[in-house]
């Protein structure tokens, strides 16, 4: 598929696309994109089951963030496919994309409520005044993350920690079933991020897929069902101890990592601008 505008239909209240049974949650095949001269993502090709949490991991400039906006749909690939449900995924209204907090205004006028309701309004389109049940489902998501206070904040006032559970309260009243959340624990105090990683152990109950980049090695094997490593390309994919062996990290990492040899394991340490990256390696 050639790169092209795309506006989302479903987000403007055109069809949304039906979940086809027996479709897997997410199928990546062949991806490839390009800015220009710059290869960002090589033939990428993985799939998802229902209810996973996925961790994506690899340097930076690994193509972490293009891959989540491939997959939302923000931009097509140059080519290959990627199907949710077994359909193109701009034509979905169950996906909600969390971006980088960097890659948002946070002086624009608007507050957490009204930030919330747009879920609703990607689920029902942009020009239809927000229902009784729509207020019923923004009031139980702002429940949800504990922000029921700070509903009528301008969203510049909350804290790194408090913006994410706000983008989490947008997913669920969006009643999303794939979630994409691209470094949302980066820069957050340890306190602020368990807060993130118990509300994804809630949606693990609810069988939400998520699927979250992290610089965080030690974080990623720990608390999520499977890992993505790459660099442009898919180097491995698969449980904390298929993914992070020394040959694959060296072969993400390159000069960016350092392994400590330990009794009866290997300590990777990522040397990155990002912090966090130290976990044990099984050998």
């Amino acid at each position: 598929m050639r790169r092209g505008k795309r506006r989302p239909a479903a987000f403007f209240g055109g069809p949304h696309a039906l979940h086809r049974p027996g479709a897997d949650v997410l199928s990546v095949q062949g991806v490839t994109v390009r800015y220009g001269p710059h290869l960002a993502l090589e033939a990428v090709s993985f799939t998802v089951r229902r209810g996973e949490q996925i961790a994506i991991v690899g340097p930076n400039g690994a193509g972490k963030s293009t891959l989540l906006k491939v997959i939302a749909g923000v931009i097509p690939p140059d080519e290959g496919v990627v199907q949710v449900y077994g359909d193109e995924p701009d034509r979905h209204v169950c996906i909600a994309y969390v971006p980088q907090r960097s890659a948002v205004d946070w002086r624009f006028p608007i507050t957490v409520y009204d930030v919330v309701m747009m879920g609703r309004l990607r689920k029902h389109g942009l020009f239809r005044p927000p229902r009784h049940e729509d207020r019923l489902k923004v009031e139980a998501a702002l429940a949800t993350v504990d922000m029921v206070s700070m509903a009528r904040r301008q969203i510049g006032q909350l804290s790194g920690g408090q913006q994410q559970r706000m983008f989490i309260a947008r997913a669920l009243a969006q009643e999303a079933s794939l979630m994409l959340m691209d470094e949302p624990l980066t820069g957050l105090d340890l306190p602020a991020q368990e807060q993130i990683l118990r509300i994804l152990d809630e949606l693990r109950k609810a069988e939400v897929t998520v699927l979250l980049s992290t610089h965080d090695l030690e974080q990623a094997a720990d608390r999520f069902d499977r890992l993505l490593l790459l660099r442009r390309r898919l180097i491995a994919f698969g449980r904390a101890e298929e993914v992070l062996r020394p040959d694959l990290l060296l072969e993400a990492y390159g000069g960016r990592l350092r392994l400590v040899p330990m009794a009866d394991r290997v300590l990777a340490v990522a040397d990155s601008c990002c912090g966090h990256g130290e976990t044990e390696v099984d050998r």
